[in-house]
């Protein structure tokens, strides 16, 4: 089996980016529509995510629900160490 150089990998990588731009325009146009159109909600809310996210960048504030699922792990995490071979006793 051949393995393809990290420069060939890059290459291909930046060649593929380059044909996703051109279809850049057409495929933002499409999420407009899917956006401001009448359709489900929930694909409504998706394509105004990523209409926002690509112009101004993804947020790096997890949603509200997301933070208390993290503080909730957080804290289990916490607790088993802290009570880490008590059965033992």
């Amino acid at each position: 089996m051949r393995r393809t150089s990290r420069k060939n990998e890059n290459t291909a990588a930046a060649e593929f980016r380059q044909r996703a731009r051109e279809h850049g325009e057409d495929a933002l146009k499409t999420l407009v529509g899917i956006m401001n159109g009448t359709g489900n909600e929930t694909a409504r809310i998706t394509a105004a995510r990523e209409v926002l996210d690509r112009a101004y960048g993804k947020t790096s504030v997890p949603p509200p629900e997301a933070q208390e699922s993290d503080r909730i792990t957080t804290i289990r995490y916490v607790n088993d160490w802290r009570h880490e071979g008590e059965e033992d006793l």
